[in-house]
């Protein structure tokens, strides 16, 4: 009898260390199954949050690139306009050195010449009008078909105006209009140059 106490003794104690074991596997395979899942969710968040973090390192290369181009033609624009500005003002201080009366006496008869009914009528700035008279009927005035007329007009600081056949012609050779026509072909130039 003892012998079967014993042997029954045996069998439920290996009966429950099986099922105690079988029961271990299964607990540590589902731990495992457990594991493989939080790693597997820890990589696809880790991977999300490698891809959101390159969208964001992507958009901000991106503005900034934008912002150094932007920051770029704004600097461009403002050396384009400063440039401009300081030309002008060279431009008209050499207009105006090189408007000289006999130098605007030449320039109205060079408009002329070809039409000798023209009768110019000349308009300079209150202080030339007298020298520009003087040249144009020294050695240059007989060259005109018909005595130009000169007159004085304060809004004029410096070159002059020239029409012909009673303003029906007319040209501007005002340190104003000189300036502007060479800044617009210089100012162009500039701008190809800038713009490379």
């Amino acid at each position: 009898m003892a012998e079967e106490l014993q042997s029954l003794l045996d069998r439920i104690y290996s009966e429950g260390v099986k099922k105690a074991e079988n029961q271990a596997a299964t607990i540590v395979a589902d731990a495992r199954r457990e594991a493989e899942n939080i790693v597997a969710q820890a990589r696809e968040r880790a991977d999300a949050m490698l891809r959101d973090a390159s969208a964001e390192a992507a958009n901000l290369q991106q503005r900034a690139e934008s912002a150094v181009r932007q920051a770029a033609r704004d600097i461009i624009l403002q050396l384009k306009s400063e440039l401009e500005k300081r030309m002008r003002g060279v431009l008209a201080e050499a207009s105006g050195k090189a408007l000289a009366p006999e130098t605007m006496a030449e320039i109205a008869l060079n408009v002329s010449k070809n039409d000798p009914e023209a009768e110019p009528a000349i308009l300079c700035a209150p202080r030339d009008r007298e020298a520009l008279e003087k040249a144009i009927l020294s050695g240059i005035g007989a060259s005109f078909g018909a005595a130009p007329r000169v007159f004085s007009d304060p809004s004029i600081d410096a070159g002059l105006e020239v029409s012909l056949r009673n303003g029906d012609y007319y040209f501007d050779f005002t340190v104003p209009a000189l300036t502007a026509m060479v800044a617009k072909l210089v100012g162009e130039r500039i701008a190809a140059v800038l713009e490379k």
